[in-house]
């Protein structure tokens, strides 16, 4: 069996949040969208918990994917014409 263990750094962490832009599908660590994750950051804040925060809105990511040495991570969020329709969205990471 697996394990994903926690480190001492994440002591007292809840989780990690996962900022992005509505214009734009990169993942980003800070709240003014300045510095980009890269592809292990991202991974280790799926696997230990993470919160996509785009403007005013929270999403739980539900997978991660790397592909060409870029890790995305899923969320999903509400289709604004039909409230019962859900939209799958991304956020992207650059490569290590």
């Amino acid at each position: 069996m697996d394990r994903i263990y926690d480190d001492a750094k994440d002591l007292h962490v809840r989780a990690v949040c996962v900022y992005g832009k509505a214009n734009d599908t990169a993942a980003y660590t800070d709240s003014d969208c300045t510095e980009k994750f890269k592809t292990d950051e991202l991974k280790e804040v799926f696997l230990k918990g993470a919160v996509v925060i785009i403007g005013n809105d929270y999403f739980v990511p539900i997978s991660f994917i790397i592909k060409n040495g870029i890790g995305t991570v899923t969320y999903v969020t509400a289709n604004s014409s039909s409230a019962t329709t859900a939209v799958l969205a991304t956020l992207s990471a650059v490569k290590d």
